[in-house]
């Protein structure tokens, strides 16, 4: 994946990434597409312009977001992605690194994520 300024400065594109994916979900809605990939950085901004109606797939979970040798630039924690709302977390190297106890660990946080955002959205209504 790409940070900020590889995508302004690399890429040569204009603008926040941010604003990027919310241009073509938008395009991809109109067009028909169920759903999306994206960074957990903006499954919040596309859940709440689709109204949970747009499915998103989130990759580059990892348990530490933090470190030069990450493969992945925009990466949140499996908590973050499921608290924010993503529909399919894909997670692989820190499963893999970890074994059977980073897979529990795994399903504790995307729990409590999932936990946390509904006592939210509850209290948001």
């Amino acid at each position: 994946s790409i940070d900020q300024k590889m995508f302004n400065e690399d890429l040569g594109m204009p603008g926040l990434i941010s604003d990027r994916v919310m241009f073509l979900a938008n395009l991809g809605k109109r067009n028909g597409v169920h759903g999306v990939v994206s960074s957990g950085h903006e499954v919040w901004r596309i859940k709440k312009r689709f109204r949970n109606t747009f499915f998103v797939a989130t990759p580059g979970i990892r348990f530490e977001t933090k470190g030069a040798d990450r493969d992945q630039k925009r990466v949140v924690t499996p908590y973050t992605a499921a608290h924010e709302g993503s529909d399919l977390i894909v997670m692989s190297s820190d499963l893999i690194k970890g074994g059977p106890s980073a897979a529990d660990r795994a399903v504790d946080e995307i729990y409590r994520g999932r936990l946390s955002k509904i006592y939210r959205d509850y209290w948001r209504d």
